[in-house]
């Protein structure tokens, strides 16, 4: 990978060669041959290019990443890596079809940019295209989605908003990074977004360091952001 070790992140994956061990290790664990991947907030690639390796040649990878400057790093490591199964597209996810403000984060860490106002700010607006994965989903002839990662500082309810054709018609796990602070300056809650997909059937777990899912909530570590959201296994009555 190319990266800028001014960079948080690049920081991370340069010194100790990864970012999140643990939703790395998830991607290797639950991505196989032919899946499809979407990535929301894509970044610089470190969850795309582990993914575009799980799925194969077969497989595909949709990559979103609105701010400029990441999505330029992004494409250089997909170039690199030489990788023909990842689509990326210089767009975010949203609730719309649009073009939005996007509050560019400073230097040191690429993935802080937001549509909401934030302290990390470089001050530098980045007008952006938005689209409703809904919309995407059915322009590309997707045919079935498996897993959706959303790392959007805190547009994730915007984003599960515009895909819920999406979640009813294929049912894919969805990982998303909740943070108190960053929901804080959306006009959703956690709560909010947990309760949108519970009304869509999902069940909330986590993911725990080895990368393996857990429903023991309550003893997660602590400052852990990662949770995923599951179809719900109908009970079947006993007779």
């Amino acid at each position: 990978m190319k990266l800028d070790l001014d960079e948080w992140i690049q920081q991370h994956i340069y010194f100790l060669g990864y970012f999140d061990y643990p939703g790395v290790q998830f991607l290797k664990k639950n991505l196989g041959e032919d899946d499809i991947f979407i990535d929301a907030g894509a970044n610089i690639g470190s969850y795309t290019l582990i993914a575009a390796k799980q799925v194969g040649k077969t497989g595909r990878v949709y990559a979103f990443e609105p701010a400029g400057a990441a999505y330029k790093r992004l494409c250089e490591n997909i170039e690199i890596n030489e990788y023909s199964n990842i689509i990326t597209e210089k767009k975010g996810l949203l609730d719309m079809n649009s073009t939005i403000d996007l509050f560019l984060a400073n230097k040191t860490n690429l993935g802080m940019s937001s549509i909401y106002h934030h302290d990390s700010e470089s001050g530098t607006v980045e007008r952006i295209e938005t689209t409703k994965l809904d919309v995407y989903v059915d322009n590309q002839n997707i045919t079935r989605v498996d897993l959706i990662k959303l790392d959007i500082e805190g547009s994730e309810m915007l984003a599960l908003q515009g895909m819920q054709k999406t979640l009813e018609k294929f049912k894919p796990k969805v990982l998303i990074e909740l943070k108190e602070e960053t929901h804080a300056r959306s006009e959703y809650s956690i709560n909010d977004i947990i309760g949108y997909l519970n009304s869509h059937g999902y069940e909330k777990w986590y993911i725990d360091d080895k990368g393996d899912c857990s429903r023991d909530i309550e003893n997660k570590p602590e400052g852990y952001y990662n949770f995923l959201f599951i179809p719900a296994i109908p009970e079947t009555s006993e007779r």
